[in-house]
């Protein structure tokens, strides 16, 4: 025989509605989307810091091995020409971190005559550029026309007749 005394009652109040019981596996997704969100602004943060961020962009160009000054302006005009605008529409040119001085380099000595060019990266300091030029060391003449000719057997150019 059981006793009535001890057994577990449940009472319903008719004016209260029922609580829920809460789903742990509702908690969990919810706590997995915040750290998901808070994850992907983090890294939309950090790759905006490294691409945006002026500590990374050319602020100063550093041209040494010369003192023509002609050849200085040339060489900064040039430099700032190729370091103006967007890569993929989103990187700057002139961010530090994804500057390609190779092709730099290359765009540097077709549109000028260089003996010697190198161009260095310095996170802190800006672009560093050791430049000499050309010299000629000969001057040809064929059909009345001059050449100048430097000390590889290379022709640089032609003279013009006011030279």
């Amino acid at each position: 025989m059981k006793r009535k005394f001890l057994k577990i009652k449940k009472y319903n109040n008719p004016f209260l509605p029922r609580q829920k019981t809460k789903d742990p596996k509702k908690k969990r997704k919810l706590k997995n989307l915040f750290i998901g969100i808070l994850v992907i602004i983090i890294f939309v943060g950090l790759v905006y810091f490294f691409i945006y961020f002026n500590f990374f962009l050319v602020g100063k160009i550093y041209i040494s091995a010369t003192q023509d000054a002609e050849l200085i302006n040339k060489l900064r005009i040039i430099t700032h020409r190729e370091l103006d605008g967007r890569k993929f529409l989103i990187i700057p040119k002139n961010n530090i971190l994804f500057l390609n001085t190779a092709e730099l380099e290359e765009r540097i000595r077709q549109q000028m005559i260089l003996d010697e060019l190198q161009i260095k990266k310095n996170v802190f300091n800006g672009l560093e550029i050791y430049a000499k030029r050309k010299v000629p060391v000969l001057l040809w003449n064929e059909n009345k026309e001059y050449y100048y000719v430097d000390k590889n057997g290379v022709v640089m150019g032609a003279v013009g007749t006011n030279e």
